[in-house]
């Protein structure tokens, strides 16, 4: 059986990731008082809500509404060929985020924003792994659509469509179900801390 990819096709935006992470990770440091306040009021905001009866769902939604966003744009700069390589951009936004979690929580709560953070970091790493073999995939395909362009070869418009579109169903699908799990999870474990 063929591999859709390779090791070194998706090392680009693992790297892209852990750049994402360290800058996320330092950011913390580099926001001025006003935005520290703001940071604290949005973590304890969080925390109230989770603890709140009808938060999962609304987690579950919103997580799975930036998701869909996430892959849909990493589908169309795909398609255009000229932009993919911005496709990088979007997995160092990604580690950007996670980055900032960890850090904001951990520097706003100390030994408790620890916890949190653990227990909200699979999701996001899961998420992160959707995001990274799919930005490979895309990308790869996006090589390829480049080339035949580039070498004037017929192109079946209908089936590299429906190999596109079935891709994005697959991401979007992955994508709720490990949100709804890791969310669900998390929400217990987080009541619990």
């Amino acid at each position: 059986m063929k591999r859709i990819l390779n090791k070194e096709e998706i090392m680009p935006f693992a790297v892209a990731l852990l750049i994402g992470i360290a800058i996320g990770l330092s950011l913390i440091f580099l926001i001025n008082e006003v935005d520290t306040m703001t940071t604290k009021e949005e973590i304890n905001s969080f925390i109230l809500n989770v603890n709140a009866s009808n938060s999962t769902l609304n987690q579950i939604s919103n997580n799975t509404a930036s998701a869909s966003i996430i892959l849909l744009l990493i589908t169309i700069l795909q398609i255009s060929c000229i932009f993919s390589p911005l496709i990088i951009l979007i997995d160092i936004y990604k580690g950007v985020q996670i980055g900032f979690l960890m850090s904001a929580f951990i520097k706003t709560l100390h030994l408790k924003g620890l916890k949190y953070a653990v227990v909200l970091l699979p999701k996001e790493l899961i998420l992160s792994a959707v995001i990274i073999i799919y930005s490979a995939i895309m990308f790869k395909y996006s090589k390829q659509l480049y080339i035949l362009i580039k070498e004037r070869k017929s192109l079946d418009i209908r089936i590299y469509a429906e190999r596109i579109a079935l891709l994005l169903a697959i991401g979007i699908i992955i994508s709720i179900i490990a949100i709804s799990i890791c969310t669900l999870i998390s929400t217990k474990i987080i009541k619990i801390i």
